[in-house]
């Protein structure tokens, strides 16, 4: 799980913006099936997840179910936007070279206006209280262990001194 988090923390650091925002709406997702016995990924659970760990810092006017429609939406379509979803399109600014930030805002009622970089702040704090407080837990740890994994020197018998993931 930490190797994800430093890719994810590398990819707006490369401006590999769209696998960043693709992977920050997939970390919910995998925290909330590890935090369950059977191991399995529901939107309920990236929702309460979610909710959790992500969402205080969000004003009451988007909800947890607007990013799960927005990940659904981006990871299955490639898209900004989600019939589901309460605006017609939820869009994210993009570090500059100025610093400008603007979050949180809605544009016409119908556009909410996210800061790529403070979305995925969020997200891996929330990961970061979450993984605290809930790694030790048996079923969470063993789920863990299940994710993928980074293996430098291979996975012997397979493949040996050649770098893996499995």
């Amino acid at each position: 799980m930490r190797k994800l988090i430093k890719e994810l923390e590398l990819s707006i650091t490369n401006k590999m913006y769209w696998s960043a925002l693709n992977t920050a709406l997939l970390l919910p997702d995998i925290c909330g099936a590890l935090d369950s016995p059977n191991g399995q990924a529901k939107g309920g659970k990236y929702v309460a997840w979610f909710d959790k760990y992500v969402l205080p810092n969000y004003p009451d006017s988007i909800n947890s179910w607007d990013f799960y429609n927005l990940r659904c939406a981006t990871i299955h379509q490639g898209k900004l936007n989600h019939t589901n979803a309460n605006y017609s399109k939820i869009i994210f600014q993009l570090p500059d070279n100025f610093g400008n930030t603007v979050h949180c805002t809605i544009f016409n009622n119908t556009v909410m206006n996210v800061s790529l970089e403070i979305f995925i702040e969020d997200v891996i704090s929330g990961f970061e209280k979450w993984y605290n407080e809930r790694s030790n837990v048996d079923f969470v740890a063993k789920n863990i262990e299940n994710t993928v994994q980074y293996r430098e020197n291979g996975l012997p018998p397979y493949l040996v001194g050649i770098p893996v993931l499995y």
